[in-house]
């Protein structure tokens, strides 16, 4: 009786193993890859010369179908809109430090906000603004 030798895959140390990719991150990969006539990847930066026809393929990749919202998860991976001319037909997103190969994008983390940055005031907190107007009760003329 031949006994086929058992084959174990090979254990990977924890400090070399690749954390999984961020599905948004993913997903931009991807759609950067399939169709890079409405987005593409250029030197690190992102690249979208129609946002409206990058907004009518989203549904296709992520639950959502808003550029807006799109744009907000660019934003929370640390890409930011490069301003441009307004004849410049193309949208460019630019990232401080970003690799120039396609293939980094999957290790991106989302960025922290710096501490003691903006915070969002609550329904129920008065502004913080110390220019607030108080009204001076009077008393009736005589």
């Amino acid at each position: 009786v031949v006994v086929p030798p058992v084959v174990t895959p090979p254990v990977t140390p924890p400090h070399e193993q690749q954390r999984r990719a961020i599905p948004f991150v993913a997903q931009l990969k991807r759609m950067i890859e399939e169709r890079p006539e409405i987005i593409r990847w250029r030197r690190g930066e992102i690249v979208i010369p129609d946002p409206a026809a990058l907004e009518r393929n989203l549904s296709k990749y992520y639950k959502h179908s808003k550029y807006a919202s799109f744009q907000r998860q660019l934003n929370n991976f640390g890409y930011r809109r490069r301003s441009t001319d307004q004849q410049e037909a193309e949208t460019v997103y630019e990232r401080a430090g970003a690799s120039e190969n396609l293939d980094d994008l999957l290790a991106l983390r989302p960025v922290r906000p710096a501490p003691g940055g903006v915070k969002k005031r609550g329904r129920d907190e008065p502004p913080a603004s110390p220019k607030q107007r108080v009204r001076v009760a009077c008393a009736p003329p005589a």
